[in-house]
């Protein structure tokens, strides 16, 4: 079994000219290529429950099975089991693929009722850099998801980059994406990148279209610890969980239309960050106090500007359609990048203080500019 270890980041359209001509691909033009990818699952949908994904990809002529299991996803930053191998077409060898691991029996207990549930069509194009001390492909991925059920065919764009860690200390991907966002100084052509950091993957936002499922406000998900815990491992604990809610509903607000009318997604974007600048003023003795400083001025600045006027701070269509413009700089894309980079570094660099990113509210674009550039900088 492999380890994947990727960061995921979502992007609009009309970014990718700058992205495909930003310095750090070094004028490579890697050749397109297209996947066409079949997940497949039981009629009670039995690997979904259990957090599994299996796929069949074609390429060309040859085709691949790929066993994922769910692993774990924070701040954009999945790490899971994947297994990879040649195939016949409808005919999964779980055995040959995952030799003696215990899901090799469970999947093919399953294999007869496996049918497909959804699917994904995408051109690949991949990059393989060196940054920051490590070695790590930068695939960009557009295409669509589509799913079929009874007689109703839903199907919705697919537009992603994932950089895939190939060797190297896992931060070196926040510290790529910040390149790749952060604006260059005076250059009207590269004012910086919208990237948004996302831990949804294909295979969750294809189960989403077959069930019909629309954008789901996401809550600020229980980060429970116990009494004994260490303070600092505390604090990384529920900071993780509220970065994982202001993501996806941020997301939500920049990207998609029928957000606008949905005051929950700015309501639990609020309530996270609530909850977050309370663990910060609960556990800044034990933190590195240019991080406390530094997240505690721009989360209460974030909350200010997601604080509706009026006495009952009911978002109003007016009041939001600013919200969903400013979301669509690439400042908010860089502080979450950012806080995620910093929380890392406070996972693995324990009580040493690290070198926090530098976010300001900006409402220009020079003071955005310069906001990007001391987060990529940091």
């Amino acid at each position: 079994m492999a380890q994947e270890t990727e960061l995921k980041l979502l992007l609009r359209p009309e970014t990718l000219p700058a992205l495909l001509a930003h310095p750090l691909l070094g004028g490579q033009r890697p050749r397109p290529r297209r996947l066409r990818n079949t997940y497949v699952d039981t009629p009670a949908l039995d690997l979904m429950a259990r957090g599994l994904a299996v796929r069949e990809r074609r390429i060309g002529r040859s085709t691949l099975l790929t066993v994922k299991t769910a692993g774990t996803s924070i701040g954009g930053l999945s790490v899971r089991g994947e297994w990879e191998g040649p195939t016949r077409p409808g005919q999964p060898d779980f055995p040959a693929l995952l030799g003696e691991h215990p899901l090799a029996t469970t999947l093919a207990a399953l294999a007869d009722e496996l049918a497909p549930v959804f699917r994904t069509d995408f051109t690949r194009r991949a990059w393989h850099l060196e940054h920051a001390g490590a070695r790590i492909e930068l695939a960009l991925d557009q295409g669509h998801i589509m799913a079929s059920r009874g007689t109703a065919t839903r199907r919705e764009p697919l537009l992603e980059l994932e950089l895939e860690l190939v060797d190297g200390p896992a931060h070196a991907l926040y510290e790529l994406a910040l390149s790749l966002a952060w604006p260059t100084d005076n250059d009207p052509v590269r004012p910086g990148l919208w990237l948004m950091p996302s831990d949804r993957s294909k295979a969750q936002r294809g189960l989403a279209l077959f069930l019909g499922r629309g954008p789901t406000v996401q809550q600020p998900a229980p980060a429970a610890t116990d009494p004994g815990t260490d303070p600092r491992q505390a604090f990384r604990t529920v900071a993780w969980a509220c970065l994982g809610t202001l993501q996806a509903n941020l997301a939500h607000l920049a990207l998609d239309a029928d957000a606008l009318a949905a005051a929950a997604f700015v309501h639990h974007s609020r309530a996270a960050l609530a909850r977050l600048l309370a663990v910060l003023d609960q556990h800044a003795s034990w933190l590195p106090a240019p991080f406390v400083a530094t997240w505690r001025t721009y989360w209460q600045a974030a909350d200010r500007r997601l604080t509706p006027p009026g006495p009952d701070a009911t978002p109003s269509p007016r009041w939001m359609r600013p919200l969903h413009e400013a979301l669509q700089a690439p400042a908010p894309g860089l502080a979450l990048l950012a806080f995620a980079r910093d929380l890392h570094r406070l996972d693995h660099d324990g009580a040493g203080a690290p070198r926090p990113a530098q976010p300001r509210a900006a409402s220009s674009r020079a003071r955005v500019r310069k906001a990007s550039a001391r987060a990529a900088a940091a």
